[in-house]
């Protein structure tokens, strides 16, 4: 799912962290909510979280955004 990402360390924390996060919501990984949620990673990479607590934050924070949809 992270095949753009060279680095074989940090592959495996998005995967591991993606994991995390489709077993606490009830997702199934091969869903397009899975999809989404590797989406946000993979945004939450590009402007600089590396570490699995850092995509966790980044992600609360986003939970705690009012989105608009």
């Amino acid at each position: 799912m992270f095949k753009d990402i060279a680095d074989p360390e940090q592959r495996a924390v998005l995967s591991a962290v993606l994991n995390d996060i489709c077993l606490a919501a009830g997702i199934d990984p091969q869903s397009p909510e899975s999809n989404v949620s590797a989406g946000l990673l993979m945004h939450l990479y590009r402007i600089g979280c590396h570490t699995a607590d850092e995509f966790k934050e980044g992600l609360e924070a986003m939970r705690q955004q009012e989105w608009p949809c």
